[in-house]
């Protein structure tokens, strides 16, 4: 069966149709660096804390902001997958399926098709990229996980707040990905490296394909909020935000330390609430 990955009608906008499955269908969203495994739970690596309740998240102008999306449901049983924007034709929302989840490779979803089925364990994960232009206006935009399983319809919408931080169009500092440590260990590497004016780690790694490789794909947004975090206004009206959120006293104690270690992977976006909220 073959259906639209980008629905644009408001037709499918009803939460529910019919008796539910004897196993209910479920659709959440997850931030970048609670990567899911196979049977939907939070890697170890990645599990550390409190998991942030993604229900209305910031994005930024001129680019990218993504989401892990864990569908559950009666195992090996088939479903399709909508994604749904209102307004339409604002925001350019990318699917890709996951190799193996709790792995790194993606495979890009073809738009205008899209037929999956769950697991063994009645799990499917999905990556969202979600790129926002720069002219777009400030505003709330909704955005819909779709589910269709038999001849039901589960909704799960989020909320996006477009803000007024815009990613400057240059060549965004970058690292070369990294296998080990949470999903975060990346873009802290790459925060130390710009918040202390540090030279760029040589590595003989390439930094991957971000079409193909979550962790390209993360450290390609950790790029966009060091473009902002570059600005001088920004990077001093940011700091005391990103201090605290680091869980120092300021630049220069963190900047001083030999090692970071944060074990909580969301640690990441405080960080990265703080430098937009610097941007505005």
């Amino acid at each position: 069966m073959r259906v639209p990955l980008l629905v644009l009608c408001g037709a499918l906008m009803a939460s529910s149709h019919g008796p539910l499955t004897a196993q209910t269908v479920a659709a959440h969203f997850l931030s970048e660096f609670r990567r899911p495994g196979p049977d939907g739970e939070i890697v170890a690596a990645d599990a550390v804390g409190t998991p942030r309740e993604i229900i209305s998240p910031a994005i930024v102008r001129g680019g990218y902001t993504s989401f892990y999306i864990v569908v559950t449901g009666p195992p090996k049983s088939a479903f399709d997958l909508f994604i749904q924007t209102n307004p339409t034709g604002v925001l350019r929302p990318a699917l890709f399926g996951i190799n193996a989840p709790g792995e790194n490779a993606l495979m890009p979803i073809p738009k205008g098709e899209l037929n999956s089925k769950f697991n063994e364990q009645g799990v499917a994960v999905f990556w969202l990229d979600i790129f926002t232009p720069a002219t777009t206006p400030v505003r709330r935009i909704r955005i819909e996980a779709q589910v269709h399983h038999s001849s039901n319809w589960i909704i799960t919408p989020l909320e996006l707040r477009v803000q007024a931080a815009t990613v400057p169009a240059s060549v965004a500092p970058s690292i070369a990905p990294r296998a080990a440590g949470h999903s975060a260990a990346g873009a802290i590497a790459l925060l130390d490296q710009v918040w202390c004016n540090r030279a760029a780690a040589k590595s003989a790694s390439p930094p991957g394909d971000a079409s193909k490789s979550i962790r390209a794909k993360i450290l390609r947004n950790a790029g966009q909020d060091m473009l902002l975090l570059r600005r001088a206004v920004t990077a001093s009206v940011a700091a005391p935000g990103i201090a605290k959120a680091l869980g120092v006293a300021s630049a220069a104690e963190w900047c001083a330390a030999p090692t970071h270690s944060h074990p909580d992977p969301e640690t990441f976006l405080r960080v990265r609430d703080a430098i937009l909220r610097a941007s505005q």
